[in-house]
């Protein structure tokens, strides 16, 4: 059973010009709770020497270290290169919600009801993919007639339980996966196994954290670059696009093999709204399910 957890990062109370203008929510999909525990046990490692102390949310990280891309993308590497050593797969999708592009006319902010909609239509984008390679696995690994299956674990966010649990259960029915959840976990959880479960929402914070802030970043200045490509430019001023390529590559837009077969080429990057999609090619990447 594949196991996805995730988190959000961004302002959804504010307009975009009072506050961020991007809103990010993450998945991380690994191949069962072992893995998870390997994940924790690694990031745990790496937390100390690179992110200067115990494993904590983006936002509980000390400003010095937010503002150190080197520090960053050392914790980042580490972490990710010595969990595929261990176990080879791990691979996230990255929902880019652009605050400014949806709102209209002279509004002073987005209605928060609306903005709500959008993240968990955002899951449901997500999800969409994450199922369809579920499927393919469970093909490809022989497993019918029993139905392809999928444990989910996320923050807890009352706002959207509701919405989030029924729509993202009926795609998963609808698309005949077994879904066990979602199970919505809390940051401050004490019984020990609901906390190394927090403990992998953590995890997937800081990489919804981190994206966000380089994608702001980006929005903010990408009128002023000339560049073509943000993933391959020599000089580019964006200190921590060196962090965005390293997720791009090794966790978002890359080949899954099984026997030396690739079996599925994943794209987990999603921009909305999709019709503006095409103008930040250069730093998303091409999005090869938009025709």
């Amino acid at each position: 059973m594949f196991v996805a957890i995730s988190d959000e990062a961004g302002d959804t109370g504010v307009s975009y010009r009072g506050g961020t203008r991007s809103f990010v929510s993450a998945i991380a999909i690994v191949r069962d709770e072992n893995d998870l525990k390997e994940l924790n046990d690694i990031a745990r490692r790496f937390s100390r020497p690179y992110l200067k102390s115990q494993l904590r949310k983006w936002s509980d990280l000390k400003g010095s270290v937010k503002r150190n891309p080197s520090l960053l993308h050392q914790f980042y590497a580490n972490t990710i290169d010595n969990f595929f050593e261990k176990t080879r797969f791990l691979i996230f999708s990255f929902f880019f919600l652009d605050k400014k592009k949806i709102e209209t006319g002279t509004n002073p902010g987005l209605d928060k009801s609306v903005l709500e909609r959008y993240i968990w239509q955002g899951y449901e984008l997500c999800f969409k993919r994450i199922f369809a390679f579920t499927k393919r696995c469970h093909y490809v690994l022989r497993r019918y007639p029993t139905a392809p299956s999928l444990k989910w674990y996320l923050d807890r966010n009352i706002s959207r339980e509701k919405q989030i649990r029924d729509s993202i259960l009926k795609l998963a029915r609808t698309n005949q996966v077994k879904l066990s959840g979602p199970h919505f976990i809390s940051k401050k959880e004490h019984d020990p196994l609901r906390k190394e479960l927090a403990t992998s929402v953590k995890i997937v914070d800081l990489f919804a954290g981190v994206t966000r802030v380089c994608c702001e970043y980006y929005f903010n200045n990408g009128d002023d670059c000339s560049e073509r490509d943000c993933n391959e430019a020599d000089c580019c001023s964006n200190p921590y696009i060196s962090i965005w390529r390293l997720f791009l590559k090794r966790l978002c837009a890359t080949k899954i093999r099984y026997r030396n077969k690739v079996i599925w080429d994943w794209n987990g990057v999603i921009y909305h709204p999709l019709q503006n999609r095409s103008q930040h090619e250069r730093f998303l990447g091409i999005d090869p399910f938009i025709i």
